[in-house]
């Protein structure tokens, strides 16, 4: 796949013209002037064998007999790794007699190892009396620093003007722009893949002859028969070939990764209710709207409560909230766990001052970072009723009662997240029950305990339940126990839990409330049904 070119593992740049070699150190110099000097020569070169730029050589200039030595350091990473070479330019013994040396840069490091490891280089050559000497051993006459630069006869990026892009014509951010810089005058190909790792090469695009210099490649979002590809993450690539010599080619090598997104994020809401009560005294009220089913270009959300006649009454701020997006089948290969807008209204404006009742509208604006943008609005009523307390109780099967699925529970979760192999099974001793026992997965003897918890679902965030729990032992008379949210329910009978408070989890449109049942390994327990008493705030009937 990909170019058949030889590609040297560095970054390109174009060559700088002739350089001056670098400056002796400040430090006074010895009387008889510096010892080791550095003449002009190239300092960058390009070893990609296409015979343009391809060696460094630095031109050494001894006033005495002595041995040479170099230090070559760069970085790799956040350490500077230094290696230290004595350079003997096949001299037997090493020692070199006074006069201007030329050193290539394989006598200092191999270029093996330039190639894999390009950028800059500070390099120190010093001369010593002797053979065995340490840089720190000679004085400053004795030393002379360079700098030199590994290149490519094509560097890419020189700058990305951006990452997520849209060809959908409306002339906003419809291109991925790759900047590059060539050697030499070549023969520009640009190539795209999915950015799958050693992905599909999906177009490849000729450029045509260019020029040495800086060069722009926009890429539309186009194969080479100019049929556009799917949404997703791509990398890019610049190839370049000799005008001269068609056989001697050059890449940038693969840099990513632009994501094409053609779709609007959604700005359409989930809400808790659509009616917020800001008289009440009992709590301060809200409602709340979640945005579920965005990209992972992390549409930016602008939102306004307005009146029904459209006069802005407070802006609302979104807050990110847990969610899983990205689908499989929509190019992006996996789930995305990320942040969901949410919004919240007090019933309020900006100063603080409880709107009068009537119908409002909140305006929602989303906008993504490949400029897609949509519009949606939403009816919304500020009440004047007052919420009171009420009570209501709900009797479940156990079987049928709403399970806990706790990190589960976030938005577009995958299918079969949260499976619970030690979780409670069908009960043989009361029809629909379940029972708490060591199940499958747990192991022989096992010793986790079975678990299993049970939710209730508010709207406030200030509601409460409390759970009856009705059952037995496994085994009818066994002296096996249970617990109910730390009621113990021990022999047959009904146990009541005591009172639970319902909360807002974060990013949460609704409360819930858990009440769990837990039995310890070796024992036994079914429950038959579970009865929940629930308070809850409503307008007075």
């Amino acid at each position: 796949m990909g170019f058949r070119t030889r590609i040297v593992a560095a970054v390109a740049v174009v060559c700088a013209g002739l350089t001056a070699g670098a400056a002796l150190s400040a430090a006074p110099a010895e009387a008889s002037g510096p010892v080791i000097s550095i003449g002009k020569y190239r300092h960058e070169f390009s070893p990609n064998g296409d015979g343009y730029h391809d060696r460094l050589v630095i031109p050494v200039r001894l006033r005495q007999a002595a041995y040479l030595h170099a230090t070559v350091t760069y970085t790799r990473g956040d350490t500077d790794v230094a290696y230290n070479r004595l350079v003997c330019l096949g001299r037997p013994g090493c020692r070199l007699k006074p006069g201007t040396y030329r050193v290539p840069a394989e006598d200092l490091y191999s270029l093996q190892a330039w190639r894999q490891k390009p950028g800059r280089f500070s390099i120190v050559f010093w001369a010593s009396p002797t053979r065995k000497a340490r840089v720190q051993d000679v004085g400053p006459a004795r030393r002379a620093r360079t700098n030199v630069r590994m290149v490519r006869a094509v560097q890419g990026p020189v700058r990305t003007v951006q990452h997520f892009f849209s060809p959908n014509g409306d002339g906003q951010q419809d291109v991925a722009r790759l900047g590059f810089t060539l050697e030499q005058p070549m023969v520009v190909q640009g190539a795209v893949r999915v950015d799958h790792g050693h992905g599909k090469v999906v177009a490849r695009i000729p450029l045509g002859r260019m020029s040495a210099g800086h060069h722009v490649w926009d890429w539309s979002g186009l194969d080479e028969h100019g049929n556009p590809v799917p949404a997703g993450r791509y990398d890019l690539a610049i190839a370049g070939t000799q005008v001269a010599r068609p056989h001697h080619t050059a890449s940038s090598g693969w840099i990513g990764a632009w994501i094409l997104d053609t779709t609007a994020p959604d700005p359409t809401v989930t809400a808790n209710r659509t009616t917020v009560y800001p008289a009440t005294t009992l709590f301060s009220d809200e409602v709340r709207f979640k945005f579920e089913g965005h990209d992972i270009t992390a549409p930016q959300i602008h939102a306004t409560v307005q009146t029904a006649a459209g006069a802005a009454v407070r802006t609302l701020t979104a807050e990110d909230t847990p969610c899983y997006s990205g689908e499989p089948d929509h190019g992006w290969g996996w789930y995305y766990s990320g942040g969901c807008p949410m919004l919240r209204w007090d019933g309020r404006d900006a100063s603080g001052a409880v709107q009068p009742p009537g119908s409002y509208v909140l305006h929602v604006v989303g906008e993504d970072l490949a400029g897609n943008r949509a519009v949606s609005d939403t009816p919304l009523t500020v009440s004047a009723a007052p919420l009171v307390e009420h009570t209501r109780t709900t009797t479940y099967d156990a079987a049928h009662t709403p399970r806990s699925p706790g990190a589960c529970a976030i938005p577009g979760a995958p299918q079969g997240c949260g499976t619970d192999s030690c979780g409670p099974v069908g009960s043989d001793r009361y029809a629909d029950g379940l029972s708490f026992r060591s199940g499958p997965g747990c192991g022989a003897g096992a010793t986790h305990p079975s678990t299993a918890d049970f939710l209730a679902v508010g709207d406030t965030g200030h509601e409460q339940i409390r759970v009856t729990a009705t059952g037995g032992p496994s085994t009818p008379g066994a002296p096996d126990t249970a617990s109910l949210s730390g009621t113990t329910m021990q022999g047959d009978g009904s146990f009541v839990s005591p009172w639970i408070p319902l909360h807002v989890p974060h990013g949460g449109l609704t409360a819930a409330g858990v009440w769990s049942v837990t039995t310890q390994s070796g024992a036994a327990y079914d429950v038959a049904s579970f009865s929940v008493e629930q308070t809850y705030f409503a307008p007075a009937p």
